[in-house]
C-alpha cells in the first residue's frame, strides 16, 4: 500500500474519531461544515458515500441554526443522564465491566497498548476503550505506515480492539437514534474499519515481500543456470 493510502485511512480514521469522542458544541471545529464530508460522499464505496451525503445535510441543517441539536443527540447517546443509550466502550460490548460501568479489561488493554506506542489520551477525560479513542489511535498507526512504519500493524489492531465491537455498536446507535447524525457516522466508522480488513492481506503481503533478502547476483545466476 502506497503512503497516500496510509494519509487517507489516517484522515478517515481521525475524522470519525473526533466526531465520536466530544460533543461538537466542546470542539474548536465542530466539524460540521467540514468539507471531508465532500470527500467521503463522493466515496466510490456506496455505504460511505450515502452515510456521508446523509451526514453532510443533517451536519449542514443543524449548523445553518447552531449545533444544540446534535450536541443534544450526542449527549444522549454516549453520555447520559442517567446513562448513556449506547454506551461507547469497548468493555460494554465485549464483557469484563459492570453494569453501567464502562470499565474492565478492554480498558487496560487499550491502555497497554496506548503505552507501548507512547501514547496518551488522558486529558480526554474518557475510559481508554472509547472507540473515538480507539479510532484516533488507528489514525496514528496509519500515519506510521505511511512513514514506512509497520503496515500490518493498523489492521492487527483493528481486529484486537474496535473492528471486533464496532459494526455492533452502529447497530444500536441506528437503533437509539435511526434519523441521527451519529447513525450515519458510526455507520461509516464501521464501513471504515471493513475496508481496512478488507486491504489487510495486501498489505501483509507486501510487507513479506519487503522483509525477503534479495538474491545476490551469484544466486541470481545460478538461479537462472539451473533453469536452462
Amino acid at each position: 500500500m502506497s503512503a497516500g493510502y496510509w494519509k487517507e485511512r489516517a484522515e478517515r480514521f481521525a475524522f470519525a474519531g473526533t466526531l465520536l469522542l466530544v460533543p461538537p458544541n466542546q470542539l474548536e471545529d465542530p466539524g460540521l461544515q467540514h468539507p471531508f464530508w465532500d470527500v467521503l460522499a463522493a466515496d466510490a464505496d456506496q455505504a460511505v458515500a450515502a452515510a456521508a451525503s446523509r451526514s453532510r445535510q443533517l451536519a449542514r441543517d443543524d449548523a445553518a441554526r447552531d449545533v444544540s441539536a446534535i450536541a443534544q443527540e450526542y449527549v444522549r447517546l454516549f453520555m447520559g443522564p442517567p446513562r448513556p443509550a449506547v454506551a461507547p466502550w469497548e468493555t460494554m460490548h465485549r464483557g469484563g465491566g459492570a453494569e453501567g460501568v464502562g470499565f474492565g479489561a478492554p480498558t487496560y488493554r487499550m491502555r497497554d497498548e496506548l503505552r507501548a506506542a507512547g501514547l496518551s489520551f488522558e486529558g480526554s477525560g474518557q475510559y481508554e476503550d472509547h472507540l473515538g479513542i480507539e479510532l484516533l489511535f488507528l489514525s496514528v498507526l496509519c500515519e506510521r505506515a505511511a512513514e514506512g512504519g509497520d503496515a500490518t500493524e493498523p489492521a492487527a489492531f483493528a481486529r484486537r480492539h474496535p473492528g471486533a465491537w464496532a459494526g455492533a455498536f452502529a447497530q444500536k446507535v441506528a437503533q437509539a437514534a435511526p434519523e441521527g447524525l451519529y447513525a450515519q457516522v458510526t455507520l461509516m466508522a464501521a464501513r471504515f474499519l471493513e475496508q481496512l480488513a478488507e486491504a489487510a492481506p495486501a498489505a501483509a503481503s507486501e510487507a513479506a515481500d519487503d522483509e525477503a533478502p534479495a538474491q545476490d547476483g551469484a544466486d541470481a545466476a545460478g538461479c537462472a543456470a539451473f533453469a536452462e
